[in-house]
């Protein structure tokens, strides 16, 4: 089973999110199904963190938060609710699964079906970020598993929490050339372009992956 029978996978933020292509009710009638298209997902992509949109849904069903608990809890991968309605949130509170659950809000692009954009490249995972310090501007290169860590700048001393409104302001993002294997750096706002690598030029485009 493929996961993009199960879920739609959008760039937002700089990382992506996904969601459920089906409704929250059908999710949790099939909860196996969506469990091992999530396993699928982080494992194909070795996400140690995952992005759901859940902005559609007034309600999780218990089935479905027991299958994001066991995505934690089972695959070690942390998991951000995006977007949730305050009846979520509540919920989410009321049941402590905050401890295991994180609750995000990010601005979110319209959601469409998987384009057809195929190139004669080759796609590369991000590696990470380029931010700046907010205090004093100086450059961090960040891995691209480092949402919601706490950093410290080299340069002024302050601490920050990586959030996913610094990432969308990366001036910069890497990856990792897949045939000569040097880091590639390119302007964010060039993710998802076709171009070449300057150590070798192969053709590549980089997607965002939690």
């Amino acid at each position: 089973m493929s996961f993009e029978e199960h879920l739609e996978v959008q760039e937002a933020g700089g990382f992506s999110i996904v969601r459920f292509r089906n409704s929250i009710i059908e999710v949790g009638n099939r909860a196996e199904d969506a469990f091992e298209a999530l396993r699928r997902f982080v494992s194909t992509f070795s996400c140690m963190k995952i992005a759901i949109d859940v902005s559609a849904d007034p309600y999780l069903p218990s089935s479905v938060l027991g299958l994001l608990v066991r995505l934690h809890t089972q695959e070690g991968v942390e998991v951000h609710l995006v977007n949730a309605p305050a009846e979520v949130v509540e919920i989410i509170h009321i049941t402590r699964l905050d401890r295991m659950l994180h609750l995000n809000d990010i601005e979110i692009g319209a959601w469409s079906s998987s384009g057809s954009d195929s190139e004669a490249s080759s796609t590369v995972g991000l590696g990470g970020y380029f931010v700046e310090c907010p205090s004093c501007e100086a450059e961090h290169r960040i891995d691209k598993h480092d949402l919601g860590i706490r950093m410290t700048c080299a340069e002024c001393q302050a601490k920050h929490t990586v959030s996913a409104e610094m990432l969308h302001n990366a001036t910069h993002v890497y990856a990792k050339c897949p045939r000569c294997e040097q880091e590639v750096r390119i302007p964010h706002e060039d993710l998802k372009t076709v171009l070449s690598c300057e150590h070798c030029d192969a053709t590549i485009e980089i997607r965002t992956v939690v």
